[in-house]
């Protein structure tokens, strides 16, 4: 009787094993382009919901601040609502090959300033259209803004018996972190990857001046120094020194303060201006784009100064995909990527050799820079102005030297390349 029950208990036991359930892991990331992203770590390195997670640095930079948010997965995109007129149990519904009416459940993220609901949901980036709807009722075909992080709301006014939509801009799902020490840092895991993005303090360079004899015995302790910081001057060479002068190297120039005689220069992607990209490197940056025009027009709401274009084209896409790959390049100090409009086009052209029907310019700036011209070879390159058409948004044709602005269907892949507004 013993070894029944025995046997019994194990068969029990057996049965409670395999039964349960394995919770799902999630990752952190550093944002892609971050300086010194090697030296960040995370404990642990993949977590569950609600686990406490922290994050080291072991680099020598001096780190200002730690933000967390929510990864969006490849080949997705995160869309938000604000249910302003009551719909509840909300739903997003999105073509092409979008599941049925009323589409994928929305989920409720918080409430803005009204005490209204705020709802997310993950959608495919190759979404051309969606629909917010609940209860019965729904808001218009939405086709503009489709990106990751896009935000909409319903306003008072209908189409039919649809409610129209208001545009928000990009909403942002920070997520807390509190800083214990200088060199870490620990957040809540989330239901969902993790992305870090990493602001450092402003740092100086030590560096000897030119011509200086034995200049290559001298070094300075740290290598980077932000203000503040003691630096420690070592010399091990055989000459005796007299005396030691320090003066402030001239400071650096951001893209703000640009002069259309800093067209054809680089911009870093610490958002300051480099004659050349040796110069950028130098600095301890990355150039990024070639000025192109500077002057008003620049069409966004809070980088009006001027244009510069990326050194190379992004992968061919469809609209949609073309306008969340620039809005999603790595982020520049005080300036913003997007895809270029047809006005923002002309600009860059007609500042690059004084004629807008001509990319000759723009690419001998480019060559000159060390980027990669424009195809020009029948080139189609999407812009982000619509025709006023359906599905329908123009290209810059180049052809020749010259170019032209065709309508376009918005599921064809045409060329890309970004545009830095600062």
């Amino acid at each position: 009787m013993k070894r029944k029950r025995l046997l019994s208990l194990l068969v029990l036991l057996a049965a409670v094993v395999t039964g349960a359930v394995a919770q799902t892991t999630y990752n952190v990331s550093v944002k892609e382009g971050t300086e010194d992203a090697a030296n960040w770590s995370a404990t642990p390195s993949q977590a569950t919901e609600g686990q406490t997670v922290t994050i080291t640095y072991s680099g020598t930079k001096s780190v200002k601040s730690v933000t967390a948010k929510r990864k969006t997965t490849t080949g997705n995109i995160t869309v938000y609502f604000t249910d302003a007129q009551d719909y509840g149990d909300v739903h997003v519904y999105y073509w092409n090959e979008g599941p049925d009416w009323p589409g994928t459940a929305m989920t409720e993220v918080g409430t803005n300033e009204y005490s209204q609901k705020i709802y997310k949901a993950v959608i495919p980036a190759t979404a051309v259209g969606i629909i917010f709807n609940g209860n019965g009722s729904q808001t218009v075909d939405i086709t503009e803004n489709i990106a990751d992080g896009s935000w909409w709301y319903t306003t008072n006014n209908f189409n039919g018996a649809k409610n129209e939509v208001g545009y928000v801009g990009k909403y942002t799902e920070n997520i807390e972190v509190t800083n214990v020490d200088a060199n870490n840092w620990t957040f809540t895991q989330p239901d969902g990857n993790v992305e870090l993005d990493i602001e450092y303090n402003v740092t100086y360079p030590v560096t000897i001046s030119d011509g200086d004899v034995d200049a290559t015995n001298w070094s300075a302790t740290p290598t980077e120094q932000s203000a503040g910081q003691n630096v420690t001057l070592q010399y091990t060479g055989k000459k005796k020194i007299k005396r030691i002068t320090i003066v402030a190297a001239p400071t650096a120039r951001t893209a703000a303060e640009a002069t259309a005689e800093d067209i054809g220069k680089l911009i870093g992607a610490d958002g300051n201006i480099y004659d050349d990209a040796a110069a950028a490197t130098a600095a301890s940056t990355t150039a990024v784009a070639v000025i192109a025009y500077v002057g008003s027009g620049t069409e966004h709401a809070t980088y009006t100064h001027g244009l510069a274009i990326a050194l190379a084209d992004e992968s061919n896409s469809n609209w949609n995909m073309a306008k969340s790959t620039c809005e999603g390049k790595s982020a520049v100090t005080k300036a913003a990527w997007l895809l270029p409009s047809q006005n923002q086009w002309k600009a860059m052209f007609g500042a690059n050799g004084g004629n807008e029907g001509s990319y000759s310019g723009l690419n001998t700036a480019l060559a000159n820079a060390g980027g990669t011209a424009l195809q020009g070879s029948d080139g189609l390159y999407w812009t982000s102005t619509d025709s006023g058409y359906a599905y329908s948004h123009f290209v810059a044709y180049l052809n020749g030297g010259s170019v032209n602005f065709w309508e376009d269907d918005d599921n064809n892949s045409n060329r890309v390349r970004a545009c830095l507004a600062f």
